[in-house]
């Protein structure tokens, strides 16, 4: 009898205790539909967590212990920039989630290997350095000085119209983090020339995102033969928008060791937005500018010849724009393998006295040594 008595009684006292929580279940219906894997028996969210069995919400913002293995198991597919996307909207959907901690810890982590891949020497390690001695990495303008000291190699191509085209060619070697030496042979609106010459930045610091340089470079032209000196100095500021906003500026002369002496003045400016960790959209301005003179004969109506000097000015003001991708990651810390290319193309929007280049197209590569 009493065996018969006991399943009875256990049915009568557990069934308060489940209706209780079925109805604490429908007072906050979650909808389910961001995620494909939200159905099946209770879920084991990793080896340490003692959660064995399916949890509901117990109010509006929860989540459930399967909805959050369904976002972990999505996000093993996606990028880190993806799962970053997919974190947010998910504590943005269940701001009071079961896990919400683990969660931020997890962004936290994505978002600093992020930065890291940009800033090396982030990640600790052995290669891990103070934040103000980082690389800059900062961006590298395609019509003049790059003004960050680092090792690397750099082709441009550039093709243009009526009929303009050339192969630039650059080495580049830090001897410290603050100062680097560097060769090329390049064609510029002027004349095919080859250079050698020194940069020391003056401030180079990764955790204010300053960049303050000066360099000079002894240059030999080809075409008509003649050397010339090119001193330069400039500066530039990274600041925090999206994955970082690099503004930089410069000025410098070409001196050339030829009759008659006219030295000819530049000065140009670069913004470039990192829009994410592999792609950036930048836009240049590069201004050269040449005052020269001659002497000038004229036979006036009566017979007599007047002379005077004519004092005129070259101008050639030329716009870039384009995008930079990072097409090879780098392989450690310290930022070396990384490959960087660029698409460009430069329009002029102010010259007089140059009339061979009216725009080009042009494709960089920067590849960290």
């Amino acid at each position: 009898m009493r065996a018969q008595l006991f399943p009875v009684l256990f049915g009568v006292l557990l069934a308060p205790c489940l209706a209780h929580a079925a109805d604490e279940g429908k007072d906050a219906p979650i909808d389910e539909g961001d995620f494909d894997d939200t159905k099946g028996p209770g879920l084991k969210l990793d080896d340490e967590d003692d959660v064995g069995q399916t949890v509901k919400p117990r109010g509006a913002g929860e989540d459930t212990a399967e909805l959050y293995r369904a976002a972990q198991d999505k996000a093993k597919s996606l990028s880190e920039i993806d799962e970053i996307s997919l974190w947010e909207g998910y504590l943005k959907k269940y701001p009071y989630a079961l896990f919400k901690q683990r969660i931020e810890q997890r962004l936290d982590d994505l978002e600093r290997g992020l930065y890291a891949a940009r800033t090396p020497g982030l990640t600790g390690g052995p290669t891990a350095v103070d934040a103000g001695r980082r690389e800059l990495n900062f961006a590298v303008p395609i019509q003049f000085t790059n003004m960050d000291p680092r090792t690397r190699a750099r082709a441009v191509v550039e093709l243009g119209i009526p009929n303009w085209s050339t192969l630039n060619l650059e080495a580049e070697y830090a001897l410290r983090r603050e100062l680097s030496v560097r060769a090329s042979m390049a064609k510029d609106l002027t004349n095919r020339a080859v250079s050698a010459g020194v940069k020391y930045a003056v401030v180079k610091s990764a955790r204010t995102g300053s960049l303050v340089s000066a360099g000079a470079d002894l240059k030999a032209f080809t075409d008509p033969g003649f050397f010339g000196v090119h001193p330069w100095v400039g500066g530039g500021q990274r600041f925090d928008v999206l994955g970082g906003l690099d503004v930089q500026g410069s000025v410098g002369s070409d001196l050339e060791f030829r009759a008659p002496f006219g030295p000819r003045l530049e000065a140009n400016l670069a913004a470039e937005l990192q829009a994410s960790p592999v792609v950036g959209i930048f836009l240049e301005t590069s201004n050269d500018l040449k005052p020269w003179s001659y002497d000038a004969r004229v036979v006036m109506p009566d017979g007599t010849l007047q002379e005077s000097t004519e004092h005129k000015q070259m101008r050639f003001l030329v716009g870039t724009f384009g995008m930079r991708f990072m097409a090879v990651k780098p392989k450690d810390d310290t930022g070396r393998g990384r490959v960087n290319v660029a698409l460009a193309a430069n329009v002029p929007y102010s010259a007089n006295y140059w009339g061979f280049y009216e725009g080009a197209v042009t494709l960089a590569a920067d590849w960290y040594l």
